[in-house]
């Protein structure tokens, strides 16, 4: 081996002692202290990856965070189980906010509906609030659809239109009952302390850093879409793995009807606003 072969070996050696050095230390500067949020979760905000179980025997099992965003009272959009709302637009994020995160809002407000030119992402903080007022007021909506669309079948049995607008609704009303993400983002702002004193509960609350994109509205209104979580998985420790080795038999096809909830998860996030598993156990 050359004298510069041995340089750059060590070189490599060196940056990956360092890259390591740094991520235990980050790691242990997160969850110095007591955690500043511990939501006890399940499997429908905490997806598990594509092909799960199939792959129940790799190491690197990371669940992903299924957060949501409120939608309007007259929207008709649906959730669907197990992914995130990344093309609802939050109404909660207005052009105050957006100027706090420093968005130029006229500069923003004078571009056309042309393509390009939009403000570049910004970080904030975001509040999630789990299964609080977000879920409540979407589940009553869902079911208040229901029976609405419903009592209309009912009363016009000849349109077969209604009676699958009717099926559509109570379908949705069920999966918002048992199977969709009750984790709802309901705030940002550039200070996590603001956003804490506004959602006090550290078990119902989490403030989590995020990713934005500022976007002009139709209306000519400055507006942003939630692009993701800064973190947006957790990685499940191998002495955990045991509360995620599904017993079901593999290819087994689940009921629509059936229940999002094969595990419990207890997450914590730590002084960096990061997530960590602190307690998983599989549901009988």
């Amino acid at each position: 081996m050359t004298p510069a072969a041995r340089v750059l070996g060590w070189a490599g050696l060196a940056l990956v002692v360092a890259v390591n050095g740094w991520m235990l230390a980050s790691v242990a500067m997160n969850r110095a202290g007591a955690p500043g949020s511990t939501l006890a979760m399940t499997e429908r905000e905490l997806s598990p990856p594509f092909g799960w179980p199939a792959a129940r025997e790799d190491s690197g099992l990371a669940l992903r965070i299924v957060w949501r965003i409120p939608t309007r009272a007259t929207d008709g959009s649906v959730a669907t189980p197990g992914y995130p709302d990344f093309h609802a637009l939050p109404e909660w994020i207005d052009e105050a906010t957006l100027a706090e995160l420093g968005v130029d809002i006229a500069r923003l407000r004078a571009i056309g509906p042309a393509r390009g030119g939009m403000p570049t992402e910004r970080e904030a903080y975001v509040a999630l609030e789990f299964d609080g007022a977000a879920y409540a007021a979407t589940l009553a909506r869902a079911r208040a659809r229901a029976t609405s669309e419903r009592e209309l079948a009912q009363a016009h049995p000849g349109k077969p239109e209604l009676a699958s607008r009717a099926t559509g609704a109570e379908e949705n009303a069920r999966n918002e009952e048992r199977r969709t993400s009750r984790l709802f983002v309901v705030a940002a702002g550039s200070d996590a302390a603001t956003l804490r004193a506004r959602y006090p509960d550290r078990t119902r609350g989490a403030i989590v850093r995020a990713v934005l994109r500022p976007v002009r509205l139709a209306d000519g209104r400055a507006g942003a879409y939630l692009g993701h979580l800064a973190v947006g998985e957790v990685l499940v420790p191998l002495d955990r793995r045991a509360a995620f080795v599904d017993p079901s038999p593999a290819g087994t096809v689940r009921s629509p009807n059936d229940p999002v909830g094969r595990y419990d998860v207890t997450v914590a996030w730590g002084t960096r606003h990061e997530p960590w598993i602190v307690a998983a156990r599989a549901r009988p």
